[in-house]
């Protein structure tokens, strides 16, 4: 199962890649930013991404996890996180990060969304996906406010450093995302369309 962007690449987690994922999972931008990590489990992060290894080779668990890697050189970037995969209902929660430092900006984050997004809806079939954003993460909410909407706020809903901070629901259907990247074929997407990415 593999899918990619313009300038990254998905693939499932492999044993090569607990080492890394583990680093990853021990550093503070994970800790802090990403929604819903099960870093609190009484695990080892090592224990961590076999367990994610586990969940992806189990075709019908709801949770799949995906590394992304750089196209022009396979570098690890980051970490994509498909969770409660509802098939009845046809939604996906989803949650990534850029582990690299180097790789976080603008084009990494938008060209990982586009993709995201275009395997949800045109391979998996689903109707619409849901992301989760901390308050504070003004980064994150930029790059899901590029194609999705603000669907509502859990307000005081996660414990956060000793206080409760509100968490942001960002979501996106399968019709608004279709009308999005004809509507910009031309403009901004025109790669994608070039390089055969949508169609």
């Amino acid at each position: 199962m593999e899918f990619s962007g313009l300038f990254v690449s998905f693939r499932k987690i492999e044993p090569d890649d607990i080492e890394r994922v583990a680093d990853w999972l021990h550093s503070d931008v994970f800790r802090e930013n990403l929604y819903a990590i099960p870093l609190d489990k009484g695990m080892s992060k090592k224990d961590i991404v076999i367990d994610f290894i586990k969940k992806n080779s189990d075709d019908y668990h709801p949770d799949k996890y995906f590394v992304i890697e750089e196209k022009k050189n396979k570098n690890l970037v980051g970490l994509t996180l498909f969770n409660n995969l509802d098939w009845k209902n046809r939604t996906v929660e989803y949650n990534y990060i850029i582990g690299d430092p180097a790789r976080r900006n603008g084009i990494y984050g938008s060209d990982i969304s586009l993709a995201i997004c275009n395997y949800a809806f045109n391979s998996l079939n689903l109707n619409k996906v849901i992301g989760y954003t901390y308050e504070f993460n003004k980064q994150a909410q930029r790059v899901n406010n590029f194609i999705a909407d603000v669907e509502g706020v859990l307000v005081a809903h996660h414990k956060h450093q000793g206080r409760y901070i509100d968490v942001i629901i960002h979501s996106l259907s399968k019709r608004k995302f279709s009308s999005f990247i004809k509507e910009n074929k031309e403009l901004m997407l025109r790669k994608y369309y070039k390089y055969g990415i949508f169609q």
